[in-house]
C-alpha cells in the first residue's frame, strides 16, 4: 500500500478531516491534499509527526508491502467468527438443557417400573393362570 493511500486510511480511521490533521501537524490542508493525491510526499520531519499522530512508525508508513488495515480486518473477521461460534454454542447448550430438564420432569410423572413378579405376588399360581387364560 502506497503512502498516500495509508495517509487517507489512517486519517479516516481516526475520524479526522484534512483540516483537522493539518492543524495537528501545524501545516496547511493543501499539503495534506497533495500527499493524499500522490502529488508530493511528506518530508522526514513531517513523517515523524504523522507517525506520532497515528500511533505508528515511520517504517510502517513508508513500507509499501505493509498493509496494517488488512491485518485489522482479518483480526476483526476472526474475532467476529469466534463471537458468533460462542453465541451459537451457548444457544445450543441452552436448548439442550431445556430439553434435558423436560425429559427428566416427564420421567418423574410415571411410577417406578416394577417387575412381573411384584405385579403378581399377591396372587396364587392358579389365579395367575386363570387371568392369563381369560385373555
Amino acid at each position: 500500500m502506497k503512502i498516500n493511500e495509508k495517509l487517507i486510511r489512517y486519517r479516516k480511521n481516526n475520524a479526522l478531516t484534512r483540516g483537522e490533521l493539518a492543524e495537528k501537524l501545524s501545516i496547511s490542508s493543501n499539503s495534506i491534499s497533495e500527499w493524499e493525491t500522490g502529488q508530493s510526499i511528506p518530508n522526514t520531519e513531517m513523517l515523524d509527526k504523522i507517525a506520532v499522530v497515528f500511533k505508528t512508525s515511520v517504517d510502517k508508513l513508508l513500507d509499501e508491502n505493509d498493509n496494517p488495515f488488512e491485518e485489522k480486518n482479518n483480526n476483526n473477521k476472526k474475532s467476529s467468527s469466534i463471537k458468533i461460534s460462542i453465541i451459537l454454542v451457548s444457544i445450543l447448550l441452552g436448548i439442550f438443557s431445556v430439553l434435558l430438564n423436560q425429559t427428566f420432569n416427564n420421567a418423574r410423572k410415571y411410577e417406578e417400573p416394577i417387575s412381573v413378579f411384584e405385579m403378581f405376588r399377591d396372587y396364587s399360581i392358579e389365579e395367575i393362570f386363570n387371568r392369563i387364560n381369560k385373555n
